[in-house]
């Protein structure tokens, strides 16, 4: 049996109110106990910025959310205790060209290191003829599976091949 949770795409960076469109971390909560912040379709189209993600983090947790914070790479300012790093290089979103396991490797080995990040997964054009190649990376922990995850059959095959 696999450990399913539930988890948001994205938090308003405002606490609560009149912000249509907006679903506030408490909101989350009720429901999921994980978010993904600082996505990089969410710094390129909506303009996010560091001012903005570190926010939603803060939102994020005092509302006990596990947060899942996207690094593009060793250069992508992360907030203090971070639970959880997605490293998704920017060419390999949507792509079909993932980095390879060995850079995947070595991004993820920094953010241990220098950061004291528990927990690093990949994300980047993962399928199941990959996936087991980055998951079998020492300072990797798992993937964040994006387009592959729309097809039913592929991300079954992505869970069999980890």
């Amino acid at each position: 049996m696999l450990p399913i949770g539930l988890g948001a795409q994205d938090i308003s960076s405002f606490e609560e109110g009149a912000y249509t469109g907006e679903v506030s971390a408490k909101q989350v909560k009720e429901f999921a106990n994980f978010v993904i912040i600082g996505h990089s379709e969410r710094r390129n189209n909506f303009g996010e910025n560091d001012n903005i993600l570190f926010k939603k983090f803060k939102l994020a947790k005092e509302n006990g959310l596990i947060v899942i914070f996207c690094v593009q790479g060793k250069e992508t300012k992360i907030p203090e205790n971070a639970d959880v790093i997605a490293y998704e290089p920017i060419n390999a979103i949507g792509t079909g060209n993932p980095d390879t396991p060995e850079n995947a490797e070595n991004v993820a080995a920094y953010f241990k290191a220098n950061f004291k990040v528990p927990a690093v997964l990949y994300g980047g054009s993962v399928t199941a003829s990959d996936v087991n190649s980055f998951s079998q990376m020492p300072s990797i922990d798992g993937v964040l599976v994006g387009k592959a995850s729309l097809d039913p059959e592929e991300f079954y095959a992505i869970i069999q091949n980890i």
